[in-house]
C-alpha cells in the first residue's frame, strides 16, 4: 500500500509540473502576441516637400514598445501604383535604428510624387508618407510653329505654355520683360498682356490688370512691326548642399497687327531653317492687295525672333 501511495505521489507530482509548464507556456505566448498587436506607427511628418538635390529628415517612432520586440522597419516607395524598393523621385537611405526609434534620409532625385510605406517588421504595423519632389528646370527654350501676335481682336499674353522645359519640371514660373536687350530686364518692363489700340498704339498691362506706365506706348508705323521681349526664368540649383539661384533669359519677338484678323501668322520650319511669318488675311488698297512676309531666323539654342519686313503687291 505504501509503495502504491509512493507511485501515486510520483504520479501526482509529475501532472502538477506538467500543469505549471503548460500554464507557463500559455501565459507567455497569451503575453507575448499582444504586446506585437498593440504596436502603433508614426512619422515625424505626414508629408514633405523638397526640391531636387534637397535633403529631408524623418524619423518613425514605435508606441508600445518593449525592449524584447523587434523595432526594425522595412520601406518601400510607390510611385503612381507600383511599390518598389526605390523611386525616380525620391532615393531612401537609413541613418540609425535604436529601440523604438528609427531615422532615415531623403534626397529628391527628380520631379513627381511619391508615397513611403514603412512597415514594422514585428505586427507588421505600417505608416505612409506622401513625398512631393519640386524641380526646377536647368534649361528653356521657345517652341516652334509659334504665333506671336497682337491684334485688335487679340490680346497677346505670353505664357510658360510657348516654352520647353526639362523633364519632370515642375516649377514653370516665367516673367515676361519689353526690352530690348538682357541688360535691360527689370520690373520697370515687366508684363503679362499686350493690347493695341485702334490707333495702333500698344499697351502693357501687370498680371493684376493694371497698366504698366513705365513702359512708354509705342504708336505704330505700319502693321508687322515686330516688338523684342523677354521671358526671364529664375530657378534653384543644390551644389554640395548649398542652394543657389540661378537666371535664364530667352529672346523672343511678337508682332503688332493692326486691323488684321486672329489666326493671321503661321509659323512653319525646322530648327536653324529660315522660317516665313506670313499673313494670310491681305488687306485692300484700292485695285490692289497687300501681302506682309515677315522672315524669321530660328534657333532652337537661342531661340529669337528678330523679324524682317517685306511688302509685296498683287493685282486682285
Amino acid at each position: 500500500m505504501s509503495k502504491l501511495r509512493r507511485n501515486f505521489k510520483k504520479i501526482a507530482s509529475a501532472l502538477c509540473l506538467g500543469v505549471v509548464f503548460l500554464l507557463s507556456g500559455l501565459f507567455f505566448a497569451a503575453c507575448g502576441e499582444p504586446a506585437a498587436s498593440s504596436l502603433t506607427l508614426s512619422a515625424s511628418q505626414t508629408s514633405v516637400s523638397l526640391y531636387r538635390g534637397e535633403t529631408e529628415n524623418l524619423t518613425f517612432t514605435i508606441g508600445n514598445y518593449q525592449d524584447s520586440i523587434d523595432g526594425s522597419l522595412s520601406f518601400s516607395l510607390v510611385d503612381s501604383t507600383s511599390a518598389t524598393s526605390s523611386s525616380e523621385h525620391v532615393a531612401l537611405r537609413v541613418l540609425s535604428q535604436e529601440g523604438a526609434t528609427t531615422t532615415v534620409q531623403l534626397t529628391g532625385l527628380s520631379g513627381g510624387s511619391t508615397t513611403l510605406v514603412a512597415m514594422t517588421n514585428e505586427g507588421a504595423k505600417t505608416c505612409s508618407v506622401q513625398i512631393e519632389v519640386l524641380q526646377y528646370s536647368s534649361s528653356v527654350s521657345l517652341k516652334s510653329d509659334l504665333s506671336l501676335y497682337v491684334s485688335q481682336n487679340h490680346d497677346f499674353a505670353p505664357n510658360s505654355a510657348m516654352f520647353d522645359f526639362e523633364d519632370n519640371s515642375t516649377e514653370k514660373d516665367l516673367t515676361f520683360h519689353f526690352a530690348s536687350s538682357v541688360e535691360d530686364i527689370g520690373d520697370h518692363n515687366r508684363f503679362s498682356t499686350v493690347t493695341i489700340d485702334a490707333d495702333g498704339v500698344l499697351h502693357f498691362f501687370y498680371e493684376n490688370g493694371e497698366e504698366n506706365t513705365e513702359i512708354e506706348a509705342t504708336s505704330m508705323a505700319y502693321d508687322g512691326q515686330s516688338f523684342s521681349a523677354f521671358a526671364r526664368y529664375n530657378f534653384y540649383e543644390y551644389v554640395d548642399g548649398v542652394r543657389e539661384q540661378r537666371t535664364i533669359a530667352v529672346s523672343f519677338s511678337f508682332c503688332a497687327l493692326q486691323g488684321m484678323a486672329e489666326n493671321a501668322l503661321k509659323v512653319t520650319g525646322a530648327e536653324d531653317d529660315i522660317v516665313s511669318l506670313v499673313v494670310n488675311n491681305s488687306q485692300e488698297e484700292g485695285d490692289y492687295q497687300k501681302r506682309l512676309t515677315v522672315t524669321v531666323p530660328y534657333s532652337a539654342i537661342n531661340p529669337s525672333l528678330s523679324a524682317s519686313l517685306e511688302n509685296s503687291y498683287i493685282a486682285v
